[in-house]
């Protein structure tokens, strides 16, 4: 798992970076109606409602990508992430995990709203790591920390 998220690290939060300014206002409303089925499936504690609503946003984002070799091999990376499902339905019943994914995913709208291209790689590489440091299949020492923007996590850091 820890691989294909590196994998998928990598791609999008470059992809972030060529999208900014490209996304319509058809298409920020397609995410806002995303966001909101997410809010709902947080809020709920519905978690495969969440995972399906986390998947559609950040396909929605990469069929703005200019590049569309670079979108069909996202879907690819975060295809071969949904054949683990049940490590990431396990992941999302810690306590408050949907409602910071949620909150996280509308930090990103506003990045691309505001067309913040820094701000949106940022939150795009904080979001896929954050899920690392709780995949109970992830040994202790390879965890990648937030706080510090990726590498070897130490001890004294803290999730955010």
């Amino acid at each position: 798992i820890k691989d294909i998220y590196e994998v998928l690290v990598s791609l999008d939060e470059y992809a972030s970076g060529t999208v900014i300014g490209k996304i319509d206002d058809s298409g920020l409303q397609e995410l806002e109606k995303i966001l909101d089925k997410m809010q709902q499936a947080s809020r709920n504690n519905r978690i495969k409602e969440h995972l399906n609503a986390n998947v559609d946003f950040h396909r929605c984002i990469w069929k703005y990508l200019p590049n569309h070799f670079l979108e069909k091999t996202l879907c690819f990376v975060q295809d071969q992430l949904l054949r683990y499902t049940y490590a990431r339905v396990t992941v999302f019943k810690e306590k408050d995990l949907l409602l910071r994914s949620f909150n996280e995913h509308e930090m990103i709208l506003a990045a691309i709203r505001g067309k913040n291209r820094k701000e949106l790689k940022k939150l795009i590489k904080r979001n896929w790591c954050f899920l690392l440091d709780y995949m109970p299949l992830v040994s202790t020492k390879n965890k990648i920390s937030i706080k510090n923007g990726g590498g070897k996590r130490s001890e004294k850091d803290k999730i955010i």
